[in-house]
């Protein structure tokens, strides 16, 4: 077995200490930084006989140690290595990329505590080790030589058991010891720890409450262009960037830059045209991606957190996979099913239908304003969803009258794939694993969805442990794969998909079956399948056809992740059919509104609508959500970072760039760029473009949009300083030749900017290219390069950007304070409400409540007189919410 992993990977030592104590013999190797990508986000990658790879050292531990026989779903063992992943190892990784942090100290002293308690369960000098003694005890030992964190009482004693059994006690000094402990140097030594600290402690920094990605750049040695740090208001050229110099470019970078810059034969520089309808390439060569955004709810205008959420996100990554020439199509709509949107017809005395069709539009408007780049925006209420719904749901049916059935699950923590069986009848669903061959390791996921005789569904489906390490392109975002373990560990109890609605897609059973529909949040994600079939009739192409090798990226808030990552997968596997299942969840934390929180049904915060009415291009909004995308932890909306965002990132930055080398071409070249004769200095920053690039395209491959940004940002900031450094303005007079090299290097640049900025800002991207009477750019050939060609000519420059004054945003502020159904008539105060009128109310509330359950649980099911008392509830509700000026809570 190969062991290959990233220089002193910490978490490395795991497996080779499980090795050494079972007496496996590791072939282990350093990987090259060059291929450090294809280890993320541990680091490390154990091969296994056959070619199987595992990227988790919990997982690879589990293996070498014999754990994978057990039914690790119900293990207190692999409860305990859980904890050590998601709560244990980034605060200890943490403290070593910040140890001066009071909230991961105060955690630290926490998770020891919690540690305490655990020891009952864990390895007391007797018996064997396991993999959870394993995994804490790599965590202990880093936090004692790098963090000096002093260890005492129980945990002392138990680290220090540990230490004597895996060989690494000071006083072990027999020779298997001094084997073990030579083993492991390059691992724990603090000196090889040295870029473990600085890229995977910051990552698990990040995934802290505390990391803020600024705070992890820092780390990094990323210099974040933040609003604060850049503001340069109305500097001029001469002053522009003034004391400000980009690094020194490295060896490798230069000659990068050499060999790419003007060597581009072969290149195919522009982004393809796309077909009126999309569909699958079968050449192997190339990517056919998937893409979905989480469909909203028709009953509310959309706020800036819904548009960030999904349809935005899912748009900025779409866009980018054009400009890097793969096929793709982004699919999208309104869901329209459920009770939220029966109260939104009552409340607005409208049927249902018409409610449906009133806000699908407003929604459709709104994001068209927003430049959403939609191939289809469909809705629910469609035949097809129906057709399909009741299609997927059927096939899982017919499975669920076989009385035994052979399927494989894969062990969530040893990433091992066993045979099990499944006993499922009309009568009883029920799951009982047992080995029943020598285990085989598989690379895939499975599922399996049943039915139980009260027609519950039942989530089954064990996720192949490294689904979260496959390679940089395929990384889950940490939150989309801690809420789906934690469902799949958790939440595995039976789950009812129908209920008693006025509307919905009918369960397709007869009798007293006949009056349900499912529930919106098993039928909502269906309606990518429909809305698909919408788009073309070849939808099959997409969704059934294995040999096209689609990938499914699918974009959402975070309370969705647990229908996407188990529920849909579960319902697709379930039908027996070869679905396309989903490679790349992408979720986002929230986005709060100043000192609150957006909120749709309190009408709190800055909608759609609004910020069509605020005479401020969609672009501006576009980038502002992406910039402080809520991609680690929860951000904030904040009407003074988004004026200073505008006007220093944007305006001083970018704007001020293409600006300044445009003008130079049509100022002093007469409109046409001129020949470019790059010397040792332009390769230098050449070079240093290139490695901006290289994170550009890595981070949006991985979907980090927000980093990408960054990264954007960063080489429009290095065109500035370009330009300071070099002075055009200057060579004009003394040097033409040179001046002319300067210029068209910085106008290339621009071209390459215009790809850049167009999954951020379309509108400006097309503006841009407009001057330069050129197309988009492609940017699958990885460098920059010289673009336009010699002598082209290029219209005169316009301001893509304006800056925003504080007075506006002071206006803005106020006006869009308080609740949205207030802003027209100015907030009004309400009175105390009267306690007996309200308890009156509540009262009543409650017997109607009665009423209703009763008569949805009465046989036969009475459809009319189930929709009049629903209506008398809703009706006392409204009334309810008059007097306390505040929605009911649940269950009232």
């Amino acid at each position: 077995m190969k062991l290959t992993h990233t220089e002193g990977n910490i978490l490395a030592s795991k497996i080779v200490a499980a090795a050494k104590l079972k007496d496996i013999v590791l072939d282990v190797s350093q990987a090259a930084t060059s291929d450090y990508f294809m280890y993320d986000v541990e680091g490390l990658c154990l091969e296994l006989p056959g070619g199987v790879k595992l990227f988790s050292s919990n997982a690879a531990c589990a293996y070498l140690m014999g754990e994978f026989t057990e039914d690790t779903t119900k293990s207190t063992c692999n409860e305990i290595i859980q904890w050590e992943e998601a709560q244990f190892r980034p605060v200890v990784l943490g403290q070593i990329a910040v140890p001066d942090d009071a909230y991961l100290q105060k955690s630290y002293k926490v998770r020891m505590d919690t540690l305490s308690t655990m020891l009952p369960r864990l390895y007391n000098g007797t018996g064997n080790v396991s993999t959870a003694d394993i995994a804490l005890w790599a965590m202990i030992h880093v936090s004692t030589i790098n963090v000096n964190n002093m260890l005492s009482g129980p945990v002392a004693g138990y680290y220090e058991r540990l230490n004597v059994v895996l060989g690494v006690a000071e006083n072990i000094t027999k020779d298997s010891a001094k084997t073990t402990a030579e083993a492991l140097k390059p691992f724990i030594d603090a000196k090889a720890l040295e870029e473990f600290k600085r890229e995977s402690a910051a990552a698990a920094y990040a995934s802290t409450e505390y990391g803020t990605p600024d705070k992890v750049k820092e780390l990094l040695g990323e210099a974040t262009p933040t609003a604060k740090g850049n503001a340069k208001n109305d500097a001029s050229d001469d002053k522009q960037d003034a004391g400000e110099s980009f690094r020194a470019a490295t060896e490798a970078e230069i000659e990068s830059a050499k060999a790419h810059f003007c060597k581009t034969d072969g290149v195919s520089g522009e982004v393809r045209v796309r077909d009126s309808i999309v569909l699958p390439k079968k050449d192997p060569k190339e990517r056919n991606i998937l893409i979905t955004s989480a469909l909203p709810y028709v009953n509310n205008v959309p706020h800036l957190g819904n548009i960030i959420g999904c349809v935005l996100s899912a748009d900025a990554y779409s866009r980018f996979t054009r400009v890097m020439g793969y096929n793709s199509v982004f699919v999208c709509g309104t869901d329209e099913y459920g009770t939220t949107t029966e109260t939104k017809a009552l409340s607005e005395g409208l049927t249902p239908q018409e409610i449906c069709d009133k806000y699908h539009k407003l929604h459709a408007d709104i994001y068209e304003w927003f430049n959403i780049g939609f191939d289809k925006f469909g809705r629910t209420t469609t035949p097809k969803h129906t057709k399909y719904v009741l299609c997927s749901i059927s096939c899982v049916l017919v499975v669920c009258v076989w009385d035994v059935r052979m399927c494989t699950s894969t062990c969530l923590y040893s990433g091992v794939s066993q045979h099990v069986h499944v006993c499922v009848s009309m009568d009883v669903c029920y799951t009982r694993c047992a080995v029943l061959t020598i285990p085989v390791l598989q690379s895939g996921q499975f599922a399996c969805l049943y039915i139980s005789n009260e027609r519950l569904a039942q989530v089954v489906w064990n996720a192949n442990r490294h689904i979260h390490w496959v390679r940089w392109g395929n990384v889950w975002c940490v939150h989309a794969y801690v809420y789906t373990v934690n469902f799949l560990h958790y939440n595995t109890k039976k789950h009812a998909i129908y209920h008693v609605f006025l509307r919905g897609t009918p369960v397709p059973l007869e009798g007293e079956w006949s009056s349900k529909v499912f529930y919106v949040w098993f039928d909502a994600p269906i309606g990518y399948i429909s809305i698909t079939a919408n788009y073309t009739d070849d939808w099959k192409q997409w969704w059934r056809t294995p040999e096209n090798n689609v990938e499914l990226y699918q974009f959402m808030a975070k309370d969705n992740v647990t229908f996407h990552g188990v529920i849909f997968p579960t319902s697709l596997i379930g039908t027996g059919k070869d679905w396309v299942k989903v490679k790349h969840i992408n979720s986002v934390e929230y986005l709060n509104y100043e000192d609150s929180k957006f909120s749709k049904s309190r009408g709190i915060g800055v909608f759609g609508n609004d910020a069509q009415d605020t005479g401020i291009k969609a672009d501006v909004w576009r980038f502002y959500l992406l910039w402080v995308r809520p991609e680690n932890n929860d951000s904030i909306f904040s009407w003074n970072d988004f004026l200073a965002t505008n006007n220093n990132i944007l305006n001083n930055n970018l704007g001020n760039f293409v600006h300044r080398a445009l003008s130079f071409v049509n100022n002093t070249f007469n409109g046409a760029v001129p020949t470019a004769q790059p010397n040792e200095d332009d390769y230098k920053f050449i070079g240093l473009v290139n490695t901006e690039l290289a994170k550009y395209i890595q981070r949006m491959e991985a979907c980090r949009i927000r980093e990408a940004a960054f990264a954007a940002m960063d080489i429009s900031k290095l065109g500035n300083q370009y330009l300071q450094a070099q002075k055009p303005w200057v060579l004009a007079k003394s040097d033409i030749d040179r001046c002319g090299t300067v210029v068209s290097i910085a106008a290339n640049l621009t071209h390459l900017l215009a790809s850049l900025i167009h999954p951020y800002m379309p509108e400006s991207a097309a503006t841009l290219l407009k001057t330069l009477d050129l197309p988009m750019l492609s940017l699958n050939y990885g460098y920059f390069y010289a673009s336009i060609p010699e002598g082209h000519p290029i219209g005169a420059p316009e301001i893509l950007f304006s800056k925003i004054e504080q007075a506006t945003v002071d206006e803005l502020k106020v006006r869009f304070a308080g609740v949205q159904s207030e802003r027209d008539q100015g907030a009004v105060e309400m009175p105390p409400a009267d306690p007996v009128a309200v308890a009156a109310i509540e009262a009543q509330i409650k017997a109607q409540g009665l009423v209703v359950r009763e008569l949805k649980n009465a046989q036969p099911i009475d459809k009319t007189a189930i929709g009049t008392e629903v209506q008398e509830l809703l009706r006392l509700k409204k009334e309810l919410t008059k007097l306390t000026g505040e929605a009911p809570a649940k269950g009232k």
